[in-house]
């Protein structure tokens, strides 16, 4: 009777404005999760039901001023935190990083670059804040006031919280208390494992550590070029490009225009974040070079103003040291947060815009373009468009891809050239790491892959104003040193923490320890050690696969 009696209080009016209180909590939590950089929907709103169960039993327990005060910490999180959230995702490293060195007139640049959408967001948020708090003091709520009701809540709280901890414990997993997918215990942990990756007891390695430890000396033959600017590519195999001998023309500008195009460059690692976190620092044996050590700080050193300019996004927690980079940059700019997305997403072909306002400036100037260039799924990045097939769609579009790139290369060149105003301009071209042909469901195609030098069998071009013929180095070259060979690009011979490395970068002369390759995070081996599965060993082990010319397709 008693139950029937507070379920009814205040009439049919009061269980309408109760059922809307309880939907507004819920949007306002699942707001509040988006704010949190949260992606997975099905674990936004399972943890959003969470919280509202949470809200009504700290009503049965506390009464409403406990629950208000629930509701403004939570309103107060993710207000603050939200401007950052819908762009690095979770607190990880790199939103606190994001947070820390981030100064006032980047803020302001970084606000006027929000998309309006993240605006309307914050009124509806707030709007939804407001209306939960109207609501809960002016609804009766004894109903969950009753024993049965609050086990109840307890009984769908533990169901939609402990699912992890259940399926880990079947499985035999470790279970740690912070497995139960409450809001409210993993936010807390993603901070404090955010704080504990910047804290790490290697403290040069800490990406709070900002100091800049380069010694340059000036070469006496000078930089090859004022204007500069490295293009970083993805996933590209140099065997697929006709520059390399690939049976299509994918790459005529990279074959034609005068520059050094180097036969046998590797990349260090088999996938971006282990490679370029390698690739794009001071050389250490282990792949551990200081944060402040890297190709930006040393550019800055040597008197450039830096750009980094980028078709990837920054958000995940394995990109740390690689966005670790741009933040020593004069200007960052990641497109992705930068830009309205379109339809079709973002083109490569939209960084051009932000190299040619870079190259504007007076002086001496060095960029880098980071590409999403060839990364699978290539259909993905022609739009499924091809110009000529061979053995699959995927693989047509991979092919295709680099032609893009190539294009894209060609106006960067012309840009540079528009620009130079008297200075001497340079472009190097190289990829984060190559790719493994697979065998799939749809056919053939490319994937990130271990176990086959081909992974790691990258493009390397540099050319440039003061290049008067097309050249070709065949002595190895590593990416693990690519920073060393930037700085003789600059002018300036770069010696880091461990030292420096003798090897004239730019001519054909054999140099020590260019062999090594890692797989993941693992140790460096030589990559002869790995097999070999090249196209050349593809078209002869398939010849039923011949390429077909495609027009307008």
């Amino acid at each position: 009777m008693h139950f029937k009696k507070t379920l009814f209080q205040g009439g049919s009016k009061n269980i309408i404005l109760v059922v809307l209180f309880v939907v507004l909590l819920l949007f306002m939590f699942v707001e509040a999760r988006y704010f949190w950089g949260y992606q997975n929907t099905s674990r936004i709103l399972r943890e959003s039901l969470s919280s509202v169960l949470i809200a009504l039993l700290l009503f049965s327990f506390f009464g409403k001023r406990f629950v208000a005060g629930y509701l403004g910490l939570i309103f107060a999180v993710a207000f603050l935190y939200g401007i950052i959230g819908r762009t690095y995702g979770l607190p990880d490293q790199n939103a606190i990083v994001a947070f820390l060195y981030t100064d006032s007139h980047e803020a302001m640049e970084y606000f006027l670059r929000v998309p309006p959408s993240v605006y309307l967001e914050y009124f509806v948020f707030v709007l939804l804040f407001t209306l939960s708090c109207y609501l809960l003091f002016k609804i009766k709520l004894d109903f969950f006031k009753n024993r049965w009701v609050k086990g109840g809540l307890f009984c769908l709280l533990v169901m939609f919280s402990s699912s992890t901890v259940v399926r880990y414990a079947l499985s035999g997993h470790e279970v740690r208390f912070r497995d139960i997918r409450l809001t409210e215990i993993t936010l807390p942990a993603y901070i404090y494992d955010g704080f504990a990756k910047i804290t790490e007891d290697d403290k040069e390695r800490s990406i709070l550590n900002r100091e800049v430890s380069w010694k340059l000396s000036e070469k006496e033959e000078g930089p090859q070029c004022d204007l500069c600017v490295l293009v970083m590519g993805e996933s590209v195999r140099s065997d697929f490009m006709g520059a390399y001998g690939a049976p299509w023309d994918n790459t005529l500008w990279m074959s034609s225009v005068p520059g050094k195009l180097f036969m046998n460059a590797i990349s260090s690692a088999n996938a971006t974040a282990p490679s370029l976190s390698v690739s794009l620092y001071s050389y250490h044996p282990d792949g551990r070079s200081p944060f402040g050590d890297n190709v930006i700080s040393l550019a800055k050193k040597a008197g450039y103003f830096t750009g980094w300019y980028s078709n990837q996004g920054r958000t995940s927690e394995h990109d740390s040291p690689i966005s670790q980079v741009a933040s020593y940059a004069d200007e960052a700019v990641f497109i992705r947060e930068s830009l309205p997305k379109s339809i079709d997403g973002y083109s490569d072909f939209d960084l051009v815009d932000f190299v040619d306002r870079a190259a504007s400036r007076k002086g001496k100037v060095f960029l880098v373009v980071h590409l999403v260039g060839s990364h699978p799924s290539a259909c993905l990045r022609t739009k499924g468009k091809y110009d000529e097939f061979f053995a699959s769609k995927e693989l047509s579009c991979y092919i295709k891809s680099i032609r893009n790139t190539d294009q894209l290369l060609k106006e960067i060149s012309q840009v540079l050239a528009r620009h130079a105003s008297g200075r001497s301009w340079g472009l190097m071209y190289t990829s984060d790491h190559a790719v493994n042909l697979v065998e799939g469901l749809d056919g053939w195609a490319v994937s990130h892959g271990v176990g086959y030098q081909d992974a790691y069998k990258v493009p390397l071009f540099v050319t440039g104003s003061k290049y008067k013929k097309h050249q070709f180095v065949s002595s190895q070259r590593s990416a693990r040193f690519l920073t060393y060979m930037i700085g003789d690009w600059l002018g300036v011979k770069a010696v880091g923490k461990i030292g420096s490395v003798n090897c004239d970068w730019f001519s054909d002369v054999v140099c020590e320890d260019q062999n090594k390759v890692r797989m993941g995070y693992g140790e460096f081996i030589p990559i002869e050690s790995l097999k070999s599965y090249s196209l050349r060993d593809f078209i002869k082990e398939h010849p039923e696969y011949s390429v077909t010319e495609i027009n307008n397709k």
